[in-house]
């Protein structure tokens, strides 16, 4: 539970307490997605995620796994928290108290403060990478082959309406690009 919370936020920018996710909020037959829409920031942080593109190795079997048996535990209940510590109870994690725990650890097997929010900052950065920078960049810096981070790129570009800086920005639930450009794009100089 706690391990594919982790995976969501690393690979798709979540904030901690979006993982706060019901079942019906999530699909993994035929379309894979995620709709966050619940404990939002602004209006711009309800989106849709699909986790398929982001995921690395066996990561979005072990998600699909691990939802397939949630969404059982529950009966199909679509108001059922997904991440619980036990499945038998409709109480969602507290997630500030394992954004503390996480912190904690992160920071101790680094070696310097590392807050949990840290891996939705390497999240959008591997993302603007994969947007606007050079393939060989992209496989040297992202855990992404040059194959994967196209396919994240060309699902993400929408034509010329929608600008890739745009895309990014809505990824990260951000009202405005300068938000994503200023807090979260470090490979920005």
């Amino acid at each position: 539970c706690i391990k594919i919370s982790l995976i969501l936020m690393r690979r798709l920018g979540l904030r901690p307490h979006e993982l706060d996710l019901r079942i019906g909020d999530i699909e993994v037959d035929g379309v894979d997605e995620i709709v966050v829409r619940r404990n939002l920031k602004t209006a711009s942080a309800r989106r849709v995620l699909r986790p398929a593109l982001h995921m690395i190795g066996d990561e979005f079997q072990w998600f699909c796994t691990f939802f397939k048996k949630r969404r059982h535990q529950t009966l199909g209940d679509k108001e059922h928290p997904v991440f619980t510590l036990d499945p038998r109870y409709a109480k969602a994690i507290d997630f500030q108290k394992l954004a503390r725990v996480c912190s904690k650890l992160l920071s101790t097997y680094l070696g310097e403060p590392t807050p949990l929010y840290q891996l939705r900052h390497s999240a959008l950065s591997n993302l603007q990478l994969i947007l606007f920078g050079d393939k060989e960049l992209v496989e040297l810096f992202t855990p992404y082959t040059k194959e994967q981070a196209e396919l994240i790129k060309s699902s993400m570009n929408q034509g010329a309406q929608q600008d890739l800086l745009y895309q990014l920005s809505s990824h990260a639930g951000h009202l405005s690009q300068r938000m994503t450009l200023s807090t979260y794009c470090h490979f920005t100089d």
